[in-house]
């Protein structure tokens, strides 16, 4: 029982350590590097790495300090390149990826018993993947230690209010920055709100430095942790719960839990594992989650307010100088993707984790409304590129967008449906639509229809892109181009012709039966028709 409380205690101080450490290197890293050229500062950060590292890693009994110093040696050695060589010679390039990899193998290999070096591309891979979940470790770290110090039962629903303020912070960080280049009109009015806020402030800068601090920071806990987590569980294999009571009640490093009778052949590995799984399961997320939803929301709805007003009903009053309404609403298409995109993702995240909640009508009706906003970004996203490509014309690219557009906005409707229908399988349905969606642009003529669009648009306005129609479409879209024999275009009409003559030399190619291609063997007919019929 001792051992295994003095296990939780040491690890609950190392973890501690580790949170402070790892703040400390975020710090560093932004005094370093925040727009500083990359030399002396590369080696100096390496070595409070490695401190770190030592600091996780000295107590284990499998500890090796002798191999430890002599693979930092070698990390120091090629770190030391960046001020030692040019930055863009040969050596730095190399080093570039060779010292993450090293410091990622660095703990495997300072151990007495590590023997499996095959291994070791796995073992980097690995812990480069599990210390990405760092940035959420130590938000969650944060609140314990604040937890802790005055008490959660007392102040949970504040800590809850907390934490939920910090993730909206997060997620505006991206979010405010993304729609402000989206749409010029709510850029003008998030530039007058922080010239009032922030006088004298140069509020970008200091985004990105409370910004580089968060994402180091959280990186090298996960790291950090990710070898704090091998070494508890090696040494609790030597802690045997048998030897205990039938009924005991031990402390963890987020506090008491209790636990029933342990049977001969579980381990303390398997008892931490039981009160960390129990633990969390007592912590409470819907008020963060609420206050989070209430904030996005509050957001959105002042963005879809614009999109409406201004795109959707085409308002015009209050557009910044020198924009023509035009140029503000062919403007920010892809932005708008990407935030439809961002908002989707989090309603799926969202509504997969309440759906295991109780009396969560509330977060239902905050993912619901979420969802509504997501349907006229959307919306928004739609009309600015369809008035874009009457401007510019019509691509593949801006083809691709129209059908994420359709299927988000699909998928948008699909989830809304299952927020409130928990039977619903959202996952099975939404990944049998995307499959059809998918045989669908695996029937249509994806280039013959965009070469269609851009002849249509050349008799009616008088203007194309040939370079772009002959050039960049395959012979897929030979058919729609054979219209323009018809058609009077000027000086291009010997740029027709070279199209078509190249399209004749699938006739000229001696090809196997196997070589067989419906598309191009109906461009060749079409090249015959377009010199015969001329």
């Amino acid at each position: 029982m001792d051992t295994a409380i003095q296990l939780n205690e040491r690890g609950n101080s190392k973890s501690t350590l580790m949170f402070i450490y790892a703040i400390g290197l975020g710090m560093i890293f932004d005094l370093l590097f925040y727009e500083n050229n990359i030399g002396l500062n590369y080696p100096l950060y390496a070595l409070f790495f490695l401190g770190g590292i030592y600091m996780i890693m000295k107590d284990d009994e499998s500890f090796s300090f002798i191999r430890f110093m002599v693979f930092s040696a070698v990390i120091m050695y090629t770190s030391s390149s960046y001020a030692r060589f040019s930055f863009s010679s040969v050596v730095t390039i190399l080093d570039f990826f060779a010292v993450p990899v090293m410091f990622a193998v660095l703990p495997a290999l300072s151990r007495k018993d590590f023997k499996e070096e095959k291994r070791l591309p796995l073992i980097a891979v690995d812990r480069f993947v599990r210390s990405l979940g760092g940035f959420f470790f130590l938000v969650e770290k944060t609140f314990n230690l604040s937890s802790s110090a005055v008490g959660t039962r007392d102040r949970s629903r504040t800590y809850g209010i907390i934490a939920g303020l910090v993730l909206s912070l997060l997620a505006m960080v991206v979010i405010i920055p993304l729609m402000a280049s989206a749409d010029m009109v709510f850029n003008e009015i998030m530039l007058k709100i922080t010239r009032n806020m922030t006088s004298g402030i140069e509020l970008e800068r200091f985004i990105s430095h409370i910004l580089i601090i968060f994402l180091v920071s959280g990186y090298m806990f996960g790291f950090l942790g990710t070898i704090l987590n091998k070494t508890e569980k090696k040494s609790s294999l030597d802690y045997n719960p048998a030897d205990e009571a039938p009924n005991m009640e031990d402390t963890l490093p987020y506090g008491p839990v209790s636990i029933g009778r342990l049977s001969a052949d579980e381990t303390a590995e398997k008892l931490l594992e039981r009160k960390s799984s129990k633990e969390r399961t007592d912590f409470d997320s819907t008020i963060p989650l609420t206050v989070f939803l209430c904030v996005m929301n509050l957001v959105f709805l002042l963005f879809s307010y614009i999109q409406v007003k201004y795109i959707i009903l085409g308002g015009t009053d209050f557009l910044p100088e020198n924009i023509t309404y035009a140029e503000y609403a062919r403007s920010g298409f892809f932005q708008m993707m990407i935030l439809s995109v961002i908002n989707f993702s989090i309603t799926i995240f969202l509504s997969s984790h309440i759906s295991r909640l109780e009396n969560t009508k509330k977060l239902k009706i905050l993912l619901t409304t979420l969802s509504i906003f997501t349907l006229i970004v959307v919306f928004s996203s739609y009309s600015r590129m369809n008035l874009y490509e009457n401007t510019y014309g019509y691509t593949r690219l801006r083809f691709l967008v129209y059908i994420i557009l359709f299927t988000e906005a699909g998928l948008n409707l699909m989830l809304m449906y299952g927020i409130w229908n928990k039977s619903f399988e959202f996952l099975r349905y939404g990944l049998l639509s995307v499959l059809l969606v998918f045989l669908m642009l695996n029937t249509v003529n994806i280039d013959g229809y965009i070469a269609s669009r851009n002849i249509d648009r050349y008799v009616e306005t008088n203007d194309i892109d040939m370079d772009y129609l002959l050039y960049n479409l395959s012979s897929d879209a030979s058919a729609e181009v054979l219209r323009l024999k018809d058609m009077e275009i000027g000086g291009q009409k010997y740029y027709v012709d070279k199209y078509f003559e190249n399209l004749k030399d699938y006739g000229t190619r001696n090809l196997s039966l196997f070589e067989f291609n419906l598309s191009d063997r109906s461009a060749y007919k079409n090249a015959e028709e377009y010199f015969e019929t001329r």
